[in-house]
């Protein structure tokens, strides 16, 4: 999403058909604009990554996506890329089993000065990714005004089984915890062992992963070009949170971005 006046940049993944993940992109994209009688709100849209999946969740989405941009009398939506359904839809075979369906693209990226958006993949994905997997809906952790990435302070609960989802094979994970299980990227799994992990090792987060209930903020080190914790020394650190924070630098971005 592009706001017009402003030209703010918002990039948002959406995976739930309900609304209160674009309504909030679009409350922060608008919230500095000092409108004046007969002002208009307006925004340059791009969706990507949808395609025609068996359970035809991504067609949903879309749709939602479409009815709110109908029904929001407020703002103007100018659409400029739809990459979604057929056109992003590529058949998969495998040996001795049926056909499925997949995306051809399955994330973008945009060059804010430019304004072009472009396919990309990401082998890096920022600081506190075992983290932040414990949040629903967590979003607009990036301030483009502090250059700064906060992970709000919260709680989660634990499942008493976490122990026992670490013991499954990638099968079982894929088909019990993905909505595309045939499509997921190579980290999905470990991504989620990882979670379960951070689970176990942190059941009461306000006491350690969010030291006396502080946010987790992380600022750009000019020098070496990594994510570094703000007054890591009042954090609690096990080993393995050690490893789990690992940095992500401007070299790694650049190198995901070209592949």
């Amino acid at each position: 999403l592009k706001e017009h006046s402003t030209s703010t940049w918002g990039v948002i993944h959406i995976d739930t058909e309900r609304e209160n993940q674009l309504k909030k992109m679009m409350t922060t994209l608008i919230a500095d604009r000092n409108l004046g009688t007969g002002d208009q709100l307006g925004c340059d849209v791009y969706i990507i990554g949808g395609y025609n999946d068996e359970r035809s969740t991504s067609a949903g989405i879309t749709n939602v996506i479409m009815k709110y941009m109908i029904s929001e009398s407020d703002i103007t939506f100018d659409l400029k890329i739809v990459c979604a359904g057929d056109i992003n839809t590529k058949t998969m075979s495998r040996p001795r089993r049926l056909d499925y369906p997949a995306p051809i693209h399955y994330g973008a990226a945009v060059n804010a000065r430019t304004g072009q958006v472009f396919p990309a993949k990401f082998d890096v994905h920022g600081p506190d990714k075992d983290i932040r997997g414990l949040k629903h809906f967590l979003s607009l952790i990036y301030s483009s005004k502090t250059g700064k990435v906060t992970i709000p302070a919260f709680e989660y609960d634990v499942i008493s089984s976490a122990h026992l989802w670490l013991e499954q094979s990638d099968e079982f994970i894929l088909e019990h915890m993905s909505t595309s299980p045939k499509v997921e990227p190579e980290h999905f799994c470990n991504d989620m062992r990882n979670t379960f992990k951070r689970m176990i090792s942190d059941p009461e987060p306000l006491k350690t992963v969010f030291k006396n209930s502080q946010d987790r903020v992380y600022r750009l080190n000019d020098d070496t070009g990594e994510w570094e914790l703000e007054n890591a020394d009042l954090f609690e650190t096990s080993e393995r949170s050690k490893q789990s924070h690992t940095t992500f630098s401007v070299k790694d971005f650049i190198h995901s971005v070209k592949k």
